[in-house]
């Protein structure tokens, strides 16, 4: 089974928009990766807060910092997969009606779940694979909340 947790942010900046971002991990490495993770918060106080670099300041930096340690070791040992979309602005869409715009959010969402992770080099043998997919929700506690989904690639 795979985990992937994804977070967006609706800004947009002169050059880029739509940015997405999203983690994976593999079912043999869930509770390892969920509890560093759990500790280094909790060690720096953190555990009760979304993580996010808006958060970041002379106050707060060191703390963030030890996360993204424990973060980047994780994927160095290959127990975390990190992919990150955004879109350029040249690329904008003129002429679009209300219904297309509000469709644009899912849309961009699900190109990013679909391509940018690999999914569909993951499955060589064609077996049935379960993904959960924990969409603008990880906590790295024990309250998480599941949307599952069986697919095969």
């Amino acid at each position: 089974m795979y985990y992937i947790w994804t977070d967006e942010s609706d800004s947009s900046g002169k050059y880029y928009a739509n940015f997405y971002g999203g983690i994976l991990i593999q079912s043999e490495h869930y509770e390892e990766v969920l509890l560093r993770l759990s500790a280094v918060a909790k060690d720096v106080g953190l555990e009760n807060e979304e993580i996010k670099w808006q958060k970041v300041n002379d106050y707060t930096e060191e703390r963030y910092e030890n996360i993204m340690d424990v973060l980047f070791d994780l994927l160095n040992e290959g127990k975390a997969k990190i992919r990150i979309f955004f879109r350029h602005r040249q690329f904008e869409a003129y002429g679009l009606t209300n219904e297309q715009r509000r469709k644009e959010y899912p849309k961009l969402y699900y190109q990013f779940i679909k391509n940018d992770f690999g999914l569909i080099y993951s499955n060589p043998k064609g077996k049935n694979v379960r993904l959960r997919l924990l969409i603008d929700d990880m906590h790295i506690t024990p309250r998480i909340q599941h949307r599952c989904y069986n697919t095969h690639y």
